[in-house]
């Protein structure tokens, strides 16, 4: 049952009392395109989503024609959100195909299409890296 009157702030400045003003001091926000923005006199964030989700500045498809059915993602490289089609995603549409090879030919074509990166080969039952093998 203690106030400020009765409690005294840590000479180095390590345990202040909270205020309205050290608050506002603390926070920092970058407006970006006037997405967001934090009034100081009240401390209220704020987000104006009166924005369509493909006017985000992070979100680089700007079209969504054509694009019925997609799903957003984040891209590989961090840099924002992209539209894809939902079959190419590698949880989404696992396929398998059996090729019987001839012990010469090296190149096989697939029936449904994929990624090098979500691809599982296997020879002999031998599990094989597709980008080395």
């Amino acid at each position: 049952q203690f106030d400020t009157s009765d409690l005294s702030e840590d000479a180095n400045g390590s345990n202040l009392y909270f205020t309205d003003a050290r608050v506002h001091a603390a926070v920092s926000v970058t407006d970006v395109s006037g997405e967001g923005n934090v009034s100081v006199t009240d401390g209220v964030f704020s987000l104006n989503t009166a924005k369509a989700f493909v006017e985000l500045t992070d979100v680089t498809d700007s079209t969504i024609v054509g694009k019925e059915g997609f799903v957003a993602r984040v891209k590989t490289d961090g840099s924002g959100i992209e539209l894809i089609n939902p079959n190419e995603l590698a949880f989404n549409n696992a396929q398998r195909q059996t090729i019987s090879g001839d012990g010469a030919q090296t190149t096989f074509a697939l029936n449904f299409a994929t990624q090098e990166a979500n691809a599982l080969v296997f020879v002999g039952g031998v599990v094989q890296d597709p980008s080395v093998h």
